[in-house]
C-alpha cells in the first residue's frame, strides 16, 4: 500500500459506511481513498469514478461492469472486492488494501531487482493475469504502479479499466484507446490493426513490466503518456481521390 496523503477540501470524508482517512492516489477513472468501516479500524481501499464521469450514463456503466468483472476475481495475486455501491453518489468500489510498495518505487531511477526477485515477480503477475484470463477478463493497464510487492508476493491492482471480454467492442474500438505508453501493446494504437484489447495484450505489457523490473528502464525510452483518446486516423495517400459512397472501383462518381 502507498502512503495516504491528506485530503484536500474536494475529497469526501465519508462514503456510506466507511470514514476516509486519506487518498492513496489517482487515475483516469477516479481516486482511491484509504478509509475505515465505521466503528472499526479496518482497514479498506475504496475506488470513486470520478464526478465528471458519474454524471455520463456510459461511464457509469462501464464502472458497473467493472465492479461486476471484479467480483468474480478469486486469485491470491489480485485484492479482493469486498464491497461497493453504485447508487451512491459518488458510485464507490470497496477492495482489500495491499500492504507494500509498488514496482515503480522498487526499480526506480535504472536500477533493476535482482534476478530471484524478478523471477518471483514475473510469476506471480503471470499468474495474476492467468487468473484473470480464464475468467474472460482482461486487464488493459499492467504497468509497474499497477504492482505491489508485499512481503510474500507481488499483487496487480487497479482494475480500473478493467474489462470483460464480451465487453471490448464497446469499450474499445477503432476510435479510441485506452492504456498507458510504453507498456500498451503496438495493436491497440495502430489505426491499421483491430484495436482490440486482448489477453495477448495483456501478455505484451507484461512482457514490458518483466523488462522494467529487470533493468529499471522502459523497454521503449520516451514514451510515458496515458492514452485516453481518439487514435489517429490513417492519411490519404498523395494524389488519392475517396470514391463516393456506393460506388465501385472504376465506376465514376
Amino acid at each position: 500500500m502507498s502512503e495516504a496523503t491528506g485530503l484536500g477540501p474536494g475529497d469526501p470524508r465519508r462514503l456510506g459506511p466507511y470514514r476516509v482517512l486519506g487518498r492513496l492516489g489517482a487515475g483516469g477513472m477516479g481516486a482511491v481513498y484509504l478509509a475505515a468501516w465505521s466503528g472499526t479500524d479496518r482497514r479498506v481501499a475504496i475506488k470513486v469514478i470520478n464526478p465528471g464521469y458519474s454524471a455520463i450514463a456510459k461511464y457509469r456503466a462501464r464502472f458497473t461492469r467493472e465492479v461486476r468483472t471484479a467480483m468474480s476475481i478469486r486469485s491470491p495475486y489480485v485484492p479482493r472486492v469486498l464491497d461497493a455501491d453504485l447508487e451512491f453518489d459518488p458510485p464507490y468500489v470497496v477492495t482489500e488494501v495491499v500492504h507494500g510498495t509498488s514496482l515503480a518505487v522498487l526499480a526506480d531511477a535504472g536500477r533493476g531487482l535482482s534476478g530471484d526477485r524478478v523471477l518471483a515477480l514475473a510469476q506471480d503477475t503471470a499468474l495474476a493475469l492467468m487468473d484473470i484470463h480464464e475468467l474472460e477478463i482482461v486487464h488493459r493497464d499492467l504497468k509497474p504502479s499497477n504492482v505491489m510487492v508485499t512481503g510474500e508476493r507481488a499483487m496487480v491492482i487497479d482494475f480500473g479499466i478493467a474489462a470483460d471480454l464480451s465487453d471490448l467492442t464497446r469499450l474499445t474500438t477503432t476510435d479510441h484507446v485506452v492504456g498507458t505508453l510504453p507498456y500498451i501493446a503496438p495493436e491497440l494504437v495502430d489505426p491499421a490493426a483491430t484495436g482490440r484489447a486482448s489477453p495477448a495484450s495483456d501478455v505484451f505489457s507484461w512482457g514490458c513490466l518483466v523488462y522494467y523490473a529487470a533493468t529499471g528502464r522502459t523497454a521503449f525510452p520516451g514514451a510515458g503518456t496515458t492514452l485516453v483518446q481518439p487514435t489517429p486516423r490513417p492519411r490519404p495517400r498523395a494524389g488519392h481521390r475517396p470514391r463516393a459512397r456506393g460506388t465501385c472501383p472504376g465506376q465514376a462518381a
